[in-house]
């Protein structure tokens, strides 16, 4: 992805696995990746499609 070249998404990774609560242990959908979602905000922002 172009996004991927333009911004290192490694030192967010730490910051938002630490405001990511994972309630995965009852069972369920495993969840998504937090820097992925992270990602499609950021997408959303510069392309307004909030």
């Amino acid at each position: 992805m172009i996004i991927d070249k333009l911004i290192d998404w490694k030192p967010f990774r730490p910051i938002l696995e630490s405001m990511y609560i994972n309630r995965t242990d009852k069972g369920g959908r495993p969840e998504n990746d937090v820097v992925m979602m992270f990602k499609m905000l950021v997408l959303q922002q510069w392309h307004g499609l909030f």
